[in-house]
């Protein structure tokens, strides 16, 4: 019965609340990162991490090491979120080369009611499963321009109905000074669904997310205590205009307090990082998140990120620079900053 709620409250509440009734993958917009998560999803100027394929593939280019992450969702009425990614820096000539891999599952369950009628009783239940493979790539052009793009492939099983779909994004992330960062993000390029069976297709939106973030670094003369503050006006094709923000507060890389508006609720979350040696650190991540569905609901993420730098590419601060313990190393000192 809960999952018939579920469907109700979609076509007649959470439709017009998205502004975008019967669109496919519409679970995207509860996003991905449990840090990002935390700050509203305000994350296209200000992606440092594996969750970067999604809000903008270019802020691969700022990682350091090999990164995993992995992330699941507590969600209301029985759904489930979970979000896997592997990305990878090179340093090939005087430019900055990243991958990454990553992997989206979203399942409503396997007991949404199918009724032929309006009764109590129910016909038959089945479950709804979408997916979203991407595969992504980031480069610098220069010393303060990040570029990226990924290929991403979807597909669904509603019932009977098999659905799958090819498309691509593009984004961008310029350093305008030390503490400001502007980026944008064009995703669902030539994004679509096509059912087997029938010749029906289902269009993704075009969807454009400039963003903008700055961060104020030793607040008050104290060392290591940082606040970084980030905006993205989130616009699709389908007219859904609203706008993301989010606070990052960090004592010494260590311990975070984030707080952030997704455009129709808030949420809240922290972390901690564990870094047991220099090459290799540990971070634990939570997100609270109002549900879009269930009132008074909420949404609970937690993730996990573990970073490993190859022996050979270690680097120690010294002040405000970085040097390199082995000669012939991949050098990222000049992107350590973003």
């Amino acid at each position: 019965m809960k999952k018939l709620l579920i469907i109700i409250f979609t076509v007649f509440f959470a439709a017009p609340l998205f502004a975008s009734g019967g669109e496919v993958f519409a679970f995207l917009k509860n996003g991905v990162g449990v840090r990002a998560a935390g700050m509203g999803g305000a994350y296209s100027s200000l992606a440092d991490d594996c969750s970067a394929s999604f809000y903008n593939p270019a802020g691969l280019g700022r990682l350091h090491a090999l990164s995993l992450a992995a992330d699941t969702y507590i969600m209301s009425f029985g759904r489930s979120m979970n979000f896997v990614a592997v990305a990878k820096p090179f340093e090939i000539g005087n430019k900055v080369i990243a991958t990454g891999f990553s992997w989206i599952n979203y399942s409503t369950g396997a007991d949404i009611e199918a009724r032929a009628s309006n009764t109590l009783s129910y016909d038959s239940v089945f479950n709804d499963a979408e997916n979203m493979l991407i595969a992504s790539f980031a480069s610098s052009l220069s010393d303060n321009l990040l570029i990226g793009a990924n290929a991403k492939f979807l597909f669904q099983n509603i019932k009977e109905s098999k659905g799958a779909g090819f498309g691509f994004d593009v984004g961008a992330i310029a350093k305008v000074t030390s503490a400001l960062s502007l980026g944008i993000n064009f995703s669902n390029i030539s994004t679509s669904i096509v059912w087997s069976g029938n010749t029906h297709t289902d269009e993704l939106p075009l969807t454009i997310v400039p963003g903008i973030s700055y961060i104020l670094r030793d607040i008050a003369g104290a060392n290591g205590l940082n606040l970084l503050l980030s905006a993205d006006v989130y616009y699709n094709k389908f007219n859904t205009l609203f706008l993301k923000g989010g606070l990052e507060g960090a004592i010494n890389d260590v311990v975070f307090a984030r707080c952030g508006w997704n455009g129709f609720s808030l949420s809240v979350g922290t972390g901690i990082k564990i870094k047991p040696s220099k090459i290799f650190s540990l971070k634990f991540d939570y997100a609270w998140v109002a549900d879009s569905i269930e009132v008074g609901g909420a949404n609970h993420r937690i993730g996990l990120t573990l970073d490993y730098i190859f022996p050979g590419m270690e680097y120690v601060e010294q002040g405000n620079e970085s040097n390199y313990e082995n000669e012939g190393t991949v050098k990222y000192e000049k992107y350590k900053d973003w």
